[in-house]
């Protein structure tokens, strides 16, 4: 009863897919470079990168970047070089509303206003954050300019509906820093210049935003056809493996209905499942904590697992396997969900079904044996 698996197939239709995987195993390994930011667990935390941010976009702070990070935003807003003068960054500004700005720039020439994305929508109320803006740069000037900007992770397409309004991404902004990085480098303290630089990668490594990504990305782009013929031909196969636990069951069944309380039964399209509980000689009530079995097919083959049923059953359990004959079968098993389970037997996809039913039911039997060991210190 064991499957045949089809080895007639053309060598012409198996060569793309093994053409396919030696290219991808071909790739980098995309590994984005841990930061500091990424270490602390902080590097998706809004306030905490505004609060950077506007350390890096005050020209007179201890970092010795200057106008370095200003005039790079600048620059990305489509404003040539001009001389700012005093600049003043204002953190969490009250709107008129009662909301509040995430960053408010004032320099002699224009007033920024900038509201903060890492992961969170643009909820806010930009219409009322611009009228703070407007208002305070009329405050100082009647005639000031401003500029309001969505500083965002990835494009907040949103922007567009709030007129005044213009989206700048990480990678836009730290791409425009590094182009001038060279004219400020060498005035820079080396603590700040060296946090700059993780602050950014930390950004990038939110954002994706990885040159060797590209190649991986670039790979489903040049063998998107492929690869989806590939899925096909393996849920094709999966479809076929699923269709063979039916046959297992009636196998199956006559073996273990007396010795299970529920089952074995189909369960989704990749298992099949044995309970037992109360017919464990341990305990006869409704209640009684329970061990179960799944058994998996998928396309490295039949995998059987076990484990106990919720924190009764999984209690229960970890006593169970400790005790004769489980113990000695368990040795070497592969333990899952953080040891709450164990993958106990494993069978190639066209294993001989009578084999797979005779061991599915002898650890049945062995975790009715366990059960009846020394009862009396496991229940």
């Amino acid at each position: 009863m064991a499957m045949q698996l089809d080895t007639s197939q053309q060598i012409e239709v198996l060569d793309p897919f093994s053409d396919l995987v030696t290219k991808f195993r071909a790739l980098p390994d995309v590994v984005p470079r841990s930061t500091f930011m990424d270490v602390a667990g902080y590097p998706h935390y809004e306030n905490v990168c505004s609060n950077i941010l506007a350390f890096y976009l005050n020209p007179t702070e201890a970092h010795g970047l200057g106008n370095l990070v200003l005039r790079s935003l600048l620059r990305t807003l489509g404003q040539p070089d001009v001389s700012l003068g005093q600049t003043i960054v204002e953190r969490e500004r009250m709107t008129f509303s009662g909301g509040r700005l995430d960053l408010l720039i004032d320099t002699e020439v224009v007033t920024i206003g900038i509201e903060h994305k890492v992961y969170a929508e643009v909820y806010n109320d930009l219409d009322d954050y611009a009228k703070t803006v407007d208002g305070y740069a009329a405050s100082i000037s009647a005639n000031k300019k401003t500029l309001k900007v969505v500083l965002s992770l990835t494009p907040a397409y949103e922007t567009r509906q709030h007129q005044g309004w213009q989206n700048v991404t990480h990678t836009v902004l730290w791409k425009e820093v590094r182009s001038l990085l060279g004219d400020y480098a060498g005035n820079a303290e080396l603590k700040w210049l060296t946090y700059l630089l993780e602050f950014m990668q930390s950004m990038s490594n939110l954002a994706g935003d990885n040159v060797e990504l590209k190649a991986v990305e670039q790979f489903f782009v040049d063998h998107s056809d492929t690869i989806d013929q590939l899925i096909a031909t393996r849920q094709a196969f999966l479809a076929k493996l699923s269709a063979r636990r039916p046959e297992l069951l009636t196998l199956l069944s006559p073996l273990v209905n007396e010795k299970i309380d529920k089952g074995p039964y189909l369960y989704a399209t990749d298992r099949i499942v044995l309970d037992l509980s109360k017919c464990l000689s341990v305990s006869k009530q409704d209640d009684a904590p329970e061990i179960a079995f799944d058994l998996f097919v998928g396309t490295k083959g039949w995998d059987l697992q076990m484990f106990g049923r919720g924190a009764a059953g999984g209690a229960y359990w970890s006593r169970l396997i400790g005790r004769p004959p489980l113990a000695s079968r368990l040795v070497g098993a592969k333990e899952l969900d953080r040891g709450l389970r164990r993958s106990i037997q494993q069978w190639p996809p066209n294993a001989d079904l009578v084999e797979v039913a005779t061991a599915v039911a002898s650890w049945v039997d062995a975790v009715h044996c366990a059960a009846a060991y020394n009862p009396a210190t496991l229940g």
